[in-house]
């Protein structure tokens, strides 16, 4: 029987169902056909090759698109022997499967195929016909020579090429269509199926060298051929080719040709082409319906391509003059437009299924920052973090000195964008004032100056900050804490007033000299060192140093120093020359303003009291994110003119000074011991009426006026622009502009900015001039970095099982390797871990690690790195600002960066490891992706670990002969020996049980006293749930086998356990039993 391809449609030929099985392999799941008045023919997919049967007689394989074995009957079957044939074709299943499997592993691979092809290729033309039939189809003659085509004995064939270019095969187009108009062609006697087992794909269009997607389209289509080349070029964008449409068919394949493409779940969109008349055939539909809801599994985002093609005599994609037509459809618009309803399918244990294996989401960074990045800023690239200019120039590697003194000759301004551990630091800790024209001093700027790790730069002079004392923490000296007794301190304090300083700090007033003047230890402090004093002394004697490095708010200001023969080095500049002051203010802040204003005669005070007595409300607000500029804009409209508001709430700092003594007119005219007297009395009378610091600090708290209401009406009004507010927790936090650090570069002779990530404009948008950038030549030696995604972002908000699957891996790092250090941030890190944005900078205490881990997404403070934005920028940003969006990726990204830096170049050893443990996008960065699991059993999941149980119990049965995930329902019932009926009833208790199970065992439930003390004949009750939970313990107890246990819990649960009961059963188990049950069941609803 030799049947054209078109005869094997569904109105001649039925599909195989549950009731109606293939009896050749017994196929349910509708691949074969069968003669629908005719049970004798059969069309088997899974046996296109003589499998052998005696009562069964091979015709052949089928023509065209449709791959299958012709088979027809020799004689009628009796039922008896129906049955032992379907026993012994379920029996066999398995050993036939994996005699499948092999035979398709020694296959040749893409490589062999593409070398074999390539060869067979060089021995063919292309005919004039076949020629022509590709012009007609509107190919170039440039386009036919790329596409490859050959002609052969019955038409003319196209490589099928996968990502790589490589060719796996062929079909055929046959020039006499009436067989239908495609089949496989096997040269070489090489089967068309991989070594996968499934049939290959085509891919044509526009793919980038680097493997990237154009435009983050792929285009789907039916045809492997000439269709998907057109489809390809119509769209602009890749495009795969499936034979027949059928990519169910393909599935595995399909998946790595998207990720060799570079599409991205949640990132990627597929457009999906449909045939004309599609969408008047329901077998067909339900083909596209099937493989639309895998792509949707995958995590797509997915568009079906309509030009109104409803019936077959319109035009099929590759037909297309040009896209114009094209509308892009949603799934659901287009079953509308198609008028399909999609089937309806019983999916018992479909929500084990997403919570087991849930699709791929966009990755986010917080519920803050996802409203502020989104795809675009995910997909950087390596220049969006070397300013939006190239350096203007690029220097020799062993040139940097002599580059900087060039540079610096005529620039006031450089940047040195080298990559991190190329020695930037070390270098700058080789210059020497003679080395650069017109400098005398040169002060290294650090956030951490005091602990410098660049060996270069440790012997250049300190220049001290006022400090309480100073202790020894794992090697660095930190400030020390109110109340550390004074044996534990390393450096005793050099500034007995320095909380008072502080306490002015917090205030808003910058003007601090009052608490200098008013001590009764300057004169030693300026001459001499002690407990407690000799700050200035300390200064005075670093400045006859010519080469420092200084905190930056250590800096001295302009008006008391001259910077014009200074050289300053900004180390990582993004960090440390900062544009931005901030004041936080409280109810008691806002009270003390009224009270002022309401005794005073300011002639808005009215004005002003209505808004502050409105914002003492918004500090109420409770919201998660709190208040932005917005909002408080929105709550405040009120424009008020600050003018002559300023003066009034100018601090009275003379109250500070409560020393008295004697006048210096008194000594006029005294004997050397009258003045000897006079002066012990000044003394004393000093000392008497000087207040201890801390209650100059307190009076401080208490009685300063703190400076922020005039910027906070400024920045309402508009009137400052570059200034931001945000409430939260019950804080006003005004942010403005400070000029301090700008205005002392602005005097320095020259500055270097040494940071490798720093945005160009970012920096001149600081500086507010124009900047030289230079950078080093020359590749950067890196550490292989592995990627541990699937912990979450690991932000400063962590919940106990992250921490406990963060501290395995940790652990079992360290175990392996003692040299390994870690970074995290400050509340989780240990007192020996580095922390983020202090150590992830600019520091070398890393170098001496083989493994580096590296955990978390070192995300600023959303409102923080607004108001940086605002301070900058002058522009408020709202929800979705491009502009902004850019700024917090790029400010997070500069950081992993840096940190990742720390065991880049100089620093870099063979066999270094860099663990990162955060879902964040590394983009261009080279890494590797490991799941927790990987690294330690300990530090997977409990999902995961559930899903190690499930698959361990299938990998059992497997071992017992049971290949669970190729069977369906009915071969599943008869392998347990249950009726059918019996089994769809038993179907829903298990889903409910599974639910309740999976709770448990994820959540970590312990609901049995909880649960228990609800029933109603507690006495009664309990017994039978004690029985009936021992049963289970006896089933587990008395066999290993898969097949056993779920038949008997299948009986014991439906003959004997009221569905009312179920949970009381599961909450009465020990934890083992309970976990063997969830995963018995499981691997059961897995396999349905």
């Amino acid at each position: 029987m030799n049947l054209p391809n078109n005869q094997y449609s569904s109105s001649k030929f039925s599909p195989t169902k549950k009731h109606n099985p293939c009896p050749i392999c017994d196929d349910t799941k509708g691949k074969c056909r069968i003669v629908a008045d005719d049970q004798d023919f059969i069309l088997c997919m899974t046996h296109p090759t003589d499998v052998g049967l005696p009562d069964w007689r091979y015709l052949g394989e089928t023509s065209g698109g449709y791959y299958a074995g012709k088979y027809v009957r020799k004689r009628q079957e009796s039922e008896a022997e129906r049955t032992q044939r379907q026993l012994l074709n379920l029996q066999s299943r398995p050993a036939k499967q994996k005699a499948m499997r092999e035979g398709w592993a020694v296959l040749p691979d893409a490589s062999q195929r593409d070398q074999l092809y390539r060869s067979y290729l060089q021995s063919l033309t292309l005919d004039d016909v076949d020629r022509d039939d590709l012009r007609r189809r509107g190919l170039s003659v440039l386009e036919i020579a790329s596409l490859g085509a050959k002609s052969v004995k019955s038409g003319y064939i196209v490589p099928i090429a996968n990502p790589s270019r490589q060719i796996l095969g062929f079909q055929v187009r046959l020039r006499d269509g009436r067989l239908g108009r495609y089949r496989w062609h096997k040269p070489l006697g090489i089967a068309a199926q991989q070594q996968n087992g499934e049939l290959p794909l085509a891919v044509y269009g526009a793919v980038m060298g680097d493997g990237q997607v154009a435009h983050r389209r792929v285009l789907l289509v039916e045809g492997t051929g000439v269709k998907p080349f057109l489809a390809a070029r119509l769209r602009g964008c890749p495009a795969i080719g499936a034979s027949g449409g059928q990519f169910m068919a393909s599935k595995l394949t399909l998946a790595s040709y998207l990720a060799e493409l570079g599409a991205k779940p949640g990132l990627t969109v597929l457009e999906y082409a449909v045939d004309a008349g599609d969408v008047a055939n329901a077998s067909v539909m339900r083909r596209h319906e099937k493989n639309l809801d895998f792509l949707d599994a995958l995590g797509y985002e997915l568009s079906v391509l309509w030009w109104g093609q409803v019936a077959k005599t319109d035009r099929d994609i590759d037909e297309l003059v040009d896209g114009s037509t094209i509308q892009l459809l949603s799934v659901e618009q287009f079953f509308q437009v198609a008028n399909y309803l999609p089937k309806p399918s019983y999916a018992p244990f479909s929500w084990l299924q997403e919570k087991l294996f849930p699709k791929p989401k966009a990755q986010g960074f917080s519920l803050g920052a996802d409203r502020l990045i989104d795809s675009q800023a995910l997909e950087v690239q390596e220049s969006s973090f070397q300013g939006a200019i190239a350096p203007a120039l690029t220097y020799a590697a062993g040139r940097r000195l002599e580059a900087w003194g060039e540079a610096v000759a005529h620039h006031r301004y450089v940047l040195d964008v080298s990559p991190t551990g190329t020695g930037k630091s070390y270098d700058a800790g080789r210059l020497r004032p003679s080395l650069m024209d017109g400098v005398e001093r040169i002060i290294y700027i650090s956030t951490d100056s005091r602990n410098v790790s660049t060996p270069s730069l440790q012997d250049w002079t300190l220049l001290p900050a006022r400090h309480h004392g100073l202790t020894d923490k794992s090697g660095k000296l930190r400030r020390a804490n109110r109340g550390d007794a004074v044996a534990s301190l390393t450096t005793l304090s050099n500034c007995s007033r320095t909380s008072a300083f502080t306490a002015l700090r917090d205030k808003a007033i910058a003007d601090s000299q009052v608490i200098c003047k008013s001590c009764p230890l300057l004169h030693a402090c300026q001459n001499s060192q002690g407990d407690g004093f000799g700050f200035k002394y300390e200064r005075s004697l670093a400045f006859e140093h010519k080469i420092l490095r200084s905190h930056p708010l250590s800096l001295p200001s302009p008006d008391e120093f001259d910077y014009s023969t200074t050289l300053l080095i900004w180390e990582e500049v993004s960090e440390s020359l900062t544009t931005m002051r901030q004041v936080s203010v409280s109810r008691d802040d806002i009270d003390r303003a009224i009270a002022l204003l309401s005794r005073s005669d300011f002639i808005h005070r009215h004005q002003v009291i209505d808004v502050l007595n409105k914002l003492y409300g918004l500090l109420g607000d409770r919201s998660f994110h709190g208040l932005d500029f917005h909002q408080i804009k929105s709550a405040i409209p009120d424009l008020i003119d600050t003018s002559d508001l300023a003066p009034l709430l100018q601090p009275d700092l003379s109250a500070l000074n409560t020393v008295d003594g004697v006048a210096d007119s008194e000594f006029v005219g005294l004997s050397s011991q009258q003045k000897r007297e006079l002066a012990r009395v000044n003394a004393l009378l000093k000392r008497s009426t000087t207040m201890p610091p801390h209650e100059l600090e307190q009076k401080i708290v208490r009685d300063v006026l703190k400076q922020w209401l005039v910027e906070f009406l400024d920045i309402l009004s508009g009137a400052l622009t570059h200034g931001d507010l945000h409430i939260q927790y019950e804080k006003l936090t005004v942010s403005f502009a400070d000029s301090r650090l700008r205005d002392i570069a602005r005097h320095a002779r020259n500055n270097l900015f040494l940071d490798a990530t720093i945005d160009l404009q970012d920096l001149e948008l600081r500086l507010q001039d124009s900047v030289f950038s230079m950078s080093m030549a020359g590749s950067l030696a890196m550490p292989e970095i592995f990627q541990v995604n699937d912990l979450g972002r690991l932000g400063m908000q962590r919940s106990q099982d992250q921490n406990r699957r963060v501290k395995a891996i940790v652990d079992h790092l360290s175990l392996a390797d003692p040299s390994t250090k870690v970074i995290d941030f400050k509340r989780f890190a240990m007192d020996d871990q580095g922390v983020w944005f202090r150590d992830s900078r600019g520091s070398n205490d890393f170098k001496n690690a083989k493994t580096f881990v590296i955990i978390g997404t070192p995300c600023a403070n959303i409102a923080v790195l607004r108001a940086m934005f605002v301070s900058l920028t002058g522009l408020h940003p709202r929800d979705g600002d491009p502009a902004f969006r850019a700024f917090v990726h790029r400010h997070i990204f500069a950081t992993v960066l840096q940190c990742l830096g720390r065991k880049a170049g100089d620093r870099f050893s063979a066999g270094d490891k860099i663990y990162f443990l955060s879902n964040f996008n590394l983009a261009y960065i080279p890494h590797s992706f490991l799941s927790s699991g990987d690294i330690s059993p300990l530090a997977m999941s409990k999902r995961d670990s559930v899903k190690k149980q499930i698959f361990d119990a299938i990998n059992l049965a497997g071992s017992q002969g049971l290949d669970l995930l190729s069977l369906s329902q009915r071969n599943l019932a008869d392998w347990l020996n249950i009726s059918w009926g019996q089994f769809r009833r038993s179907l829903r208790w298990i889903d409910s049980l599974l639910a309740s199970l999976y709770n448990i065992s994820i959540q970590n439930f312990n609901e049995r006293s909880e649960i228990l003390t609800d029933l109603p004949n507690l006495t009664q009750d309990l017994s039978l749930i004690s029985l009936w939970s021992d049963k289970i313990e006896q089933i587990f107890k008395n066999s290993s086998l898969v097949r056993s246990n779920l038949l008997g819990i299948i009986q014991l649960f439906n003959d004997l356990i009221p569905r009312s009961f179920h949970s009381y059963v599961v909450a009465n188990l020990s934890n083992s039993s309970r976990m063997r049950l969830f995963s018995l069941l499981a691997m059961f609803a897995i396999s349905c």
